[in-house]
């Protein structure tokens, strides 16, 4: 599984960013998830929603146990992806309740990036808007 010679992501990832160049003039959804491998290590993947399927783009790999890990552990890889996707001007970032944290969200508004998360049942929303967040009808 591990080949010193071959140097993945040099050969992957400009692959993938062509194929993307024609997609600049419609919204690029992104998915953010996470795996656990073995009990032992933890999987960040970010990948690009196309045709119902899950296209990686980046991931990063972290001996960890749980499926959870923290924004200072995934923000490199969102960070990659700004600058790779950074001719892209509609990019939306979609991710379950396991990213819904304020570092998350306060780093995509800086980044102009829409986003939807998945939140548990149990989160309380509070916003400075004057209108509600879910229209009354």
């Amino acid at each position: 599984m591990d080949n010193c010679r071959i140097n993945v992501m040099a050969i992957y990832l400009p692959l993938v960013l062509v194929a993307l160049s024609g997609w600049k003039q419609q919204r690029l959804y992104l998915a953010l998830d996470t795996t656990v491998l073995w009990e032992r290590f933890c999987m960040i993947h970010l990948s690009v929603v196309c045709c119902g399927r899950a296209v990686p783009l980046l991931w990063r790999v972290l001996e960890h146990g749980s499926a959870t890990v923290a924004f200072e552990e995934y923000q490199p890889v969102l960070r990659r992806a700004r600058w790779l996707l950074r001719h892209h001007p509609d990019v939306m970032l979609l991710a379950d309740r396991g990213f819904a944290n304020h570092e998350l969200m306060k780093w995509l508004r800086q980044s102009h990036w829409h986003y939807c998360l998945r939140l548990p049942c149990d989160v309380s929303i509070h916003t400075t808007r004057r209108y509600p967040l879910i229209p009354p009808w």
